[in-house]
């Protein structure tokens, strides 16, 4: 008997084949620059966001729970399990601590000795659902899903700051220059199709309040902060905006069906983002080059069930997402509020928002590659290539309609390698010319969408219920990937001399 998702997605998919034959044009297939109509609800609306915050609450766990982790030294490396069975988002390096959120169905951060696993403290906040940290000068930041982002000092767990902004919150933040971005649904008096959501610069160290503007949609995975002073982001309803980081003016605003994070490679903007027709039953994706001149293609467009949702509810990451939403109190279909990244995205509960990346590209210098994961495969691309085949492609094992999502995370970049967290495979080891094999670290591999995270010679992965993996290489040159996105600003770069062919 076919499902009540099956059923979801051919009415959606009716209503968006009335709707062309119309002449209508469906949300998520709308594209056009909207830098005018952005500014202008921010003049007209702005006024009513928030200025004050009540604060969260959090204190040092009890020695019961501390007693329940556990680390095993092994062949390898280590193996620790955190007294929680729930999957860990990706975790963060600052200095020599590791920060773990204990994810969507817990209400713990975990912070560890990167060295020996050794645990140094846990911190029970009080909202549910941390996100990936973020980490940078001693302070470790983090959103929850029921609403509040918190900032703890790495070395204690002890909370700095934290701001009750809104529920839910489905992104993680991004530090730069001592300023903390993240995003947060607002409750406007006048409903208003571009001012949903909010995206917010705090101050590092105090929490204080900087800017904040009106956008369209969450944030999809994170803010990217560039050192060229942009905030770039693209929303979950595939509208990519530039602001400034010192005071939030909207420097551009465009619908472009973005399916990623942005980064920025010479001076332009790339993302992945949809290329399918109204008409076309099947998704296509490919990625995008955004500059002054507008947008136009940057790589061949390829097949994405990946974001299809007709695929995707019926997956195990869609049923796995639909009971751990359930569990924290959000209906199993997604809602009104969610429905339009669900149309665009094949993504529409909590719990799989705030794990979707998406095809996040990083960007290798030395051999001026951008590089993604997208469905069942890694795929390298040369900038400014136009609608050519990729430089590289390489398939994924696994199936990736019944696994659902992609077969692996982001890649990462590290000493001249890439490194991509395959979904039950353990992380490959590439080399970024080719996309040949080098090694693969898969000892006591567990089913994980984490990111690896590369710090000294040590691949950090989390996987299965409530596992952390450490790989040690013995490569201390492997190095410099310390957050999701390479850096706390979530650029997509290794800022390590070792990233260039040529230092290996």
């Amino acid at each position: 008997m076919p499902s009540k998702h099956f059923f979801v997605s051919y009415i959606l998919s009716f209503c968006t084949l009335l709707s062309a034959c119309a002449g209508l044009q469906p949300l998520e297939y709308r594209e056009g620059d909207i830098s005018a109509a952005a500014r202008q609800a921010n003049a007209a609306l702005a006024q009513f966001l928030p200025t004050e915050f009540r604060p969260g609450l959090s204190s040092p766990a009890n020695n019961k729970l501390r007693a329940a982790y556990t680390v095993q030294a092994t062949a390898y490396g280590y193996r620790a399990t955190l007294p929680a069975a729930t999957a860990s988002p990706t975790p963060a390096v600052c200095g020599d601590t590791l920060i773990i959120s204990g994810g969507f169905q817990s209400h713990y951060v975990y912070g560890v000795d990167a060295e020996s696993g050794a645990l140094r403290w846990i911190t029970w906040l009080s909202d549910l659902g941390p996100s990936t940290p973020v980490c940078a000068d001693g302070v470790a930041v983090l959103n929850t899903e029921s609403c509040t982002i918190f900032a703890l000092q790495v070395d204690t767990g002890d909370m700095l700051w934290s701001h009750w902004l809104g529920d839910p919150q489905t992104s993680s933040p991004a530090i730069h220059a001592g300023r903390v971005f993240t995003s947060y649904p607002v409750a406007m008096r006048r409903k208003h199709p571009l001012a949903t959501h909010a995206i917010a610069a705090f101050n590092l160290h105090s929490g204080k309040l900087i800017w904040q503007k009106l956008i369209d949609e969450d944030v999809l995975s994170s803010p990217v902060a560039t050192r060229d002073g942009r905030l770039l982001i693209a929303t979950f309803a595939g509208t990519f905006y530039s602001l400034s980081q010192t005071d939030g003016e909207i420097l551009a605003a465009r619908h472009a069906r973005a399916t990623s994070p942005p980064i920025l490679v010479r001076g332009d903007v790339y993302f992945a983002a949809r290329v399918d027709a109204p008409y076309q039953w099947s998704m296509r994706e490919s990625m995008y080059r955004a500059n002054a001149a507008g947008t136009q293609y940057s790589g061949e467009a390829t097949p994405a069930p990946h974001l299809d949702r007709s695929v995707q509810a019926d997956s195990l990451a869609g049923r796995e997402a639909a009971e751990r939403d359930q569990a924290n109190g959000f209906p199993a279909e997604p809602g009104d509020h969610r429905r339009l990244a669900y149309r665009h995205l094949g993504v529409g509960n909590v719990s799989s928002l705030q794990a979707f990346h998406g095809s996040r590209p990083l960007y290798h210098r030395g051999l001026e590659l951008t590089v993604r994961v997208a469905g069942d495969r890694v795929t390298a691309a040369r900038p400014n290539a136009g609608e050519t085949p990729a430089a590289w492609s390489v398939t994924l094992p696994g199936d990736s309609a019944k696994v659902g999502g992609s077969l692996a995370a982001p890649p990462a970049l590290a000493g001249g390698y890439l490194f991509v967290n395959t979904y039950r495979d353990g992380v490959w080891q590439l080399r970024p010319e080719d996309g040949s094999l080098v090694k693969k670290f898969n000892a006591d591999a567990l089913p994980s969408r984490s990111q690896a995270i590369i710090d000294r010679g040590r691949i950090f992965v989390s996987g299965g219920a409530n596992q952390l993996l450490a790989y040690d290489t013995g490569d201390p040159r492997l190095t410099g990937w310390q957050n999701l996105g390479g850096n706390p600003a979530r650029t997509g770069e290794n800022e390590f001399p070792y990233d260039l062919v040529g230092s290996r």
